[in-house]
């Protein structure tokens, strides 16, 4: 759909993507968007996009996957409820394909007449970056998603350093160094884009990386 549609502007450029449910609720759109590189079987990517609902229509569920061609659903990943706002609002799914894949698939799941819009589509490979679950729990950052300000809790007293990444795994800052004697401190980000970023702390020889949604 263009701007100049009556359903209202794109999140980003001049064009964003439709996916109607008629009134019979058989036949239903679908779309498989072409990556520009296959994603790795086993490797770890994260999904974003921004949906918003039509100040008339009602949206539907969003099935969200993966494929190997363009003719199939795929591999089904999530299953986004309906969208609430009429602003768009951005999500993210978390995809480690079992295959190499070619396309990202989204369907409208039919409950109602209505309509999906999506927009601004990006997939980040974030293999080495998740979290790492066999480590030491030696922290806790809230809230998260963040806005502007969070808070990062520790669950123990060290020596440590804590390093602020982008989805990309470039080290931005490094947000603390040294002895921690505090339990919690904070730290504003309002100055950061949206999108995924990651916490990692490294605190006697144990280390943990923690994913945060900036908002």
């Amino acid at each position: 759909m263009s701007n100049s549609c009556p359903y209202g502007m794109a999140q980003q450029g001049n064009w964003f993507i439709g996916l109607s449910v008629p009134p019979s609720l058989v036949i239903y759109d679908a779309i498989a968007v072409e990556l520009s590189s296959p994603m790795i079987a086993g490797q770890t990517y994260q999904l974003s996009f921004y949906q918003k609902r039509d100040a008339v229509y009602y949206p539907n569920p969003l099935a969200v996957g993966y494929s190997v061609n363009n003719f199939s659903q795929g591999t089904l990943v999530d299953t986004i409820p309906p969208v609430t706002s009429t602003n768009w609002t951005q999500y993210f799914v978390t995809i480690t394909p079992a295959a190499n894949a070619q396309y990202i698939t989204f369907s409208a799941i039919p409950i109602t007449y209505g309509w999906n819009h999506l927009d601004n589509l990006s997939l980040t490979n974030i293999t080495g970056m998740n979290e790492q679950l066999n480590a030491e729990n030696l922290f806790s950052a809230f809230p998260n998603p963040v806005r502007d300000k969070f808070q990062i809790s520790f669950h123990q007293t060290s020596k440590s350093s804590i390093e602020f990444f982008n989805s990309f795994g470039q080290k931005i800052k490094t947000l603390f160094e040294g002895i921690i004697s505090e339990e919690q401190m904070e730290f504003d980000i309002k100055d950061l884009t949206q999108g995924i970023y990651f916490l990692k702390m490294n605190s006697d020889g144990n280390e943990l990386v923690k994913k945060l949604i900036k908002l």
